[in-house]
């Protein structure tokens, strides 16, 4: 995986972060030959505090594994981390301004009947079943409402 975008250039990780994806690398990395399957990138990412879609991963995983062996090696992560930091995956801030717009009373909240359809209807989909469970995650009480502030930090942090 080459052909670094000039802001994919620029990123540096620091010793810690490159030690925290690497811990997290290694979780999936069942047979310790530095390696995890492409079907694990997305968990990867998510527990190293990104937010990525299908769409994206789909991309990613075409570009970490041409080859089509199933695999994804620790140099190509580190290089899809760098496209997460440069702009190239989801953060909090970038959900936080998509919820925003739907936000016409600027509340902070959005109905969770509303969030629904954005998840089932608008980019990268998601089933009823995933919509249901990230719904219910962010609505506990249903009350019908989701801060989507917190909604979009809890996803960016902790993962869908």
């Amino acid at each position: 995986m080459s052909n670094e975008t000039p802001k994919e250039a620029e990123v540096r990780f620091t010793d810690a972060q490159v030690e925290q994806f690497r811990h997290h690398f290694a979780n999936f990395d069942f047979k310790q030959e530095g390696a995890i399957a492409t079907a694990d990138l997305g968990s990867v990412l998510r527990a190293c505090g990104q937010v990525p879609t299908e769409g994206w991963l789909k991309e990613r995983r075409n570009v970490a594994d041409p080859e089509h062996r199933g695999i994804v090696e620790w140099g190509n992560f580190l290089q899809i981390m760098k496209q997460c930091v440069a702009g190239g995956g989801n953060n909090d801030e970038e959900l936080l301004e998509a919820f925003r717009r739907f936000d016409k009373g600027m509340t902070g909240v959005i109905k969770s009947a509303e969030l629904r359809n954005i998840l089932m209807t608008m980019g990268d989909t998601l089933t009823e079943e995933e919509a249901s469970e990230l719904i219910n995650d962010a609505d506990p009480l249903g009350e019908g409402v989701v801060s989507y502030e917190s909604f979009a930090r809890e996803m960016v942090y902790n993962g869908p």
